[in-house]
């Protein structure tokens, strides 16, 4: 350790260290799935990011950021989750009483404290959950959220999926934040996954993971480091809350806003689109995320020009095609 003037010549030597050999470090990257998410991310011209992993131990398969500067968005990264979101808010729903054969109608707009939200996505005909979740209808959800739901229903269930708790996986992560609602408008703009609502796609992918198994797992990466906030590994969510999102991730790749992208028999997901910023028009964010089998997946695509579906679906489907 040296001491140096303003101009950076040396004054003083206060002390010298001996060399120290560095040690190995192991981390759950799996070689192929790192480059199925790389070549899936290849020629991205926008800020980008993918990671994978096993959902059913939480190890970190595959992490890529591409065009951020060097910032790891895909671990560190905090964004709005947009329509991602839903389920969550699905999970809220379904723990207070709702099916995905409970009635919603998706009107053009939703006016709630005198904010008016609109969809993302066309008003397609919407007679239940399940159609609301399957088309991504915003205002549909806002009805069913801001009848059934109370402002804690949103960080307690958030939590029950392992967002917003501090993680510790051998780097800097951010594992999400999901504010209690201040007020209806606020409640209405949390169950679509806007308002003060972030996630990292890490956090997304473990969302992801826990509807896929049921079990929340701690994202795991350096095999060394302490786990994420042990009390939550390994808790398990409520069957009815499986089974119900199982059903409706799969619609939304047979007949939603996933369809046609070319994602493989078998994959379960949600698309998401999130609105953000001062301009006009807003910027916008897309995503997808879900599992296939052991794998459970998040995409972004940050300041996108389109919809989560058309965005990431295609970048989703050559990873899980590439493995």
């Amino acid at each position: 350790m040296s001491v140096v003037s303003g101009s950076g010549a040396q004054v003083a030597t206060l002390a010298t260290l001996p060399p120290r050999p560095g040690l190995p470090v192991t981390t759950t990257i799996d070689p192929s799935a790192q480059r199925a998410a790389e070549a899936a991310l290849a020629g991205e011209k926008k800020s980008a990011a993918l990671v994978a992993v096993n959902a059913s131990t939480g190890a970190v398969l595959a992490a890529v950021s591409v065009n951020s500067g060097g910032f790891d968005q895909a671990i560190d990264g905090g964004f709005p989750p947009g329509s991602t979101f839903k389920v969550i808010t699905s999970a809220a729903l379904i723990s207070h009483g709702l099916t995905p054969r409970s009635a919603a109608s998706c009107p053009g707009t939703a006016t709630v404290d005198g904010e008016v939200f609109h969809n993302a996505e066309s008003e397609a005909p919407v007679s239940n959950l399940l159609q609301a979740f399957t088309e991504s209808c915003n205002t549909a959800f806002i009805k069913l959220a801001t009848g059934h739901l109370a402002p804690s229903d949103f960080p307690s269930t958030a939590e029950l999926f392992g967002l917003g708790q501090s993680l510790h996986i051998g780097l800097v992560a951010f594992g999400g934040s999901v504010p209690r609602p201040n007020d209806e408008a606020d409640l209405a703009a949390t169950s679509i996954g806007q308002g003060r609502v972030l996630v990292s796609p890490l956090g997304l992918a473990m969302v992801a993971a826990a509807a896929d198994t049921g079990t929340v797992r701690a994202p795991q990466l350096v095999t060394s480091a302490s786990a994420a906030d042990a009390s939550s590994s390994g808790r398990q969510l409520p069957t009815s809350v499986v089974s119900d999102l199982h059903e409706m991730m799969a619609s939304v790749v047979a007949r939603g806003t996933a369809a046609g992208q070319g994602l493989p028999a078998g994959t379960y997901a949600k698309t998401g689109t999130a609105q953000y910023g001062t301009t006009g028009p807003l910027k916008t964010d897309a995503w997808l995320m879900g599992f296939k089998g052991d794998i459970a997946f998040a995409a972004l695509v940050v300041n996108s020009t389109g919809n989560g579906g058309p965005t990431c679906g295609p970048i989703v489907a050559k990873f899980l095609n590439g493995l």
